[in-house]
């Protein structure tokens, strides 16, 4: 009889801690996090930001800010995406770092925006564009004697522009204006018109042929065939 109540005894303290234990643990797990975040250790002492030069600090600020939760636990690419959605897509790229000191905490973000080679023209207004075919809205500032682009369709372009435009930079081929046909692909370089395959089928060897007439002096030089080049003074 002794020893039953005993046993029993024993089971309810067992319950009774492992129910204290719960309760502990859930405790613990509310109110550490909290108490944590409010250490000097974890708390943001400053923000530097880097490489924002068209980028206004309050635009790349807010979108700091406007992140869910603590700054803490920023995510990058939620922070190039509301960039973007803010400027137009003038951002590249966004990298974060934190250093921590007994201090606070220090983060860093570094901004790496877009840089414009050309503008196309886009119905009465024109767009800019970067060497990856990229393109955003003209802002404040921007660099000017950029070379002008025209398409019949700016999908096309995007798709091409990469690798048309380093073709032009490994030709060393000074170029003021680049029209995009359905049939064939123009380039103005002074005096100098240069009539080239469309777009999508530029051929590999089109920087070698660009650098055998680089020194022709003037008129409409036609690359559109294989094994001849047409000047038309």
């Amino acid at each position: 009889m002794e020893r039953t109540k005993n046993k029993r005894e024993r089971k309810i303290l067992s319950v009774l801690l492992f129910s204290a234990w719960i309760g502990f643990m859930a405790l613990a797990g509310f109110f550490i996090p909290s108490f944590l975040s409010n250490l000097p250790l974890f708390q943001v002492r400053e923000v530097i930001v880097e490489g924002n030069r068209t980028v206004d600090l309050s635009t790349v600020m807010h979108a700091l800010y406007s992140q869910q939760g603590s700054i803490m636990k920023l995510d990058e690419n939620s922070i190039l995406r509301i960039l973007n959605e803010r400027t137009g897509g003038r951002v590249k790229g966004v990298f974060l770092s934190r250093k921590i000191t007994l201090k606070g905490v220090s983060v860093r973000i570094r901004i790496e925006e877009r840089v414009p080679v050309a503008k196309v023209r886009v119905g009465k207004r024109y767009m800019l564009i970067d060497r990856e075919g990229k393109t955003f809205p003209p802002y404040k500032g921007h660099p000017k004697g950029l070379v002008e682009v025209r398409t019949y369709d700016l999908k096309t372009l995007q798709l091409h522009f990469p690798r048309l435009y380093s073709m032009i930079e490994r030709s060393r081929l000074e170029v003021s204006r680049i029209e995009i046909m359905r049939d064939k692909t123009i380039l103005v370089s002074g005096r100098r018109v240069f009539i080239l395959p469309p777009a999508d089928l530029l051929p590999e060897n089109l920087v070698d042929r660009l650098r055998m007439i680089y020194n022709f002096q003037g008129g409409e030089i036609d690359l559109r065939f294989d094994r001849f080049i047409l000047v038309r003074n």
